[in-house]
């Protein structure tokens, strides 16, 4: 489609409108959010030495490695794609299936349209919230803040990513070339395998354990 804004999911042209995403804008609001979060981290650690440990166990390694990279296959694999799930000889639930299809799997069909592949603020103010006062009931602040650096920053690199696999610019590194064609046989050959976007870690996981369990 050589349009890159002209789908309409929903028939309200406002429900339309707000679906869509202008990725700058999102930035424009997650950026200085994100550097809020790692500057609490180091302000409320009690030491430098702590505010380093935090940064390198909880952000990186807890937060992004971890808990972002497994919030994005899941997501991917369980929410956006149930497509997957459905009964073939069941009766058509025309509902049901416009809504799988609006969720995501509009992006397969329609894979150059700009406005409707990154995350939007809606999602990000819901799942952020709940962090927050799940966190700030489980651990103390400068940990919180610590994981949430991670994690929001994890998001923010999943969606530059996925937006740059469709529209560029392309990046000369081996890992994104890597995660690129993964992604692109994801759309063009099968959509049932490698849905990680910024790391295949999970999607190498969870088949290691379905052979482990064939095996068994």
């Amino acid at each position: 489609m050589e349009d890159t804004d002209g789908i309409k999911l929903f028939e309200d042209p406002e429900k339309d409108q707000n679906n869509k995403v202008h990725f700058n804008k999102t930035l424009k609001v997650l950026i200085p959010m994100i550097t809020s979060f790692g500057f609490l981290g180091f302000y409320l650690a009690d030491s430098w030495q702590e505010a380093i440990w935090n940064h390198i166990i909880y952000s990186w390694i807890v937060g992004l490695i971890g808990s972002w990279t497994f919030t994005e296959y899941y997501f991917h694999r369980f929410l956006l794609h149930r497509e997957l799930n459905l009964d073939l000889d069941a009766p058509a639930d025309g509902k049901h299936n416009a809504d799988i299809f609006s969720t995501h799997v509009h992006h397969h069909v329609f894979t150059n349209q700009k406005h409707r592949i990154v995350l939007n603020l809606a999602t990000y103010k819901t799942y952020v919230t709940w962090a927050f006062v799940v966190l700030s009931l489980l651990t103390r602040a400068s940990i919180m803040f610590s994981l949430l650096f991670g994690w929001i920053g994890g998001s923010v690199v999943y969606d530059l990513l996925h937006y740059s696999y469709h529209h560029g610019p392309d990046l000369p590194f081996k890992w994104y070339e890597h995660m690129k064609a993964a992604h692109m046989r994801h759309h063009y050959r099968d959509n049932s395998k490698e849905f990680g976007v910024t790391s295949p870690l999970w999607d190498h996981f969870f088949i290691s354990q379905r052979a482990h369990a064939k095996s068994v």
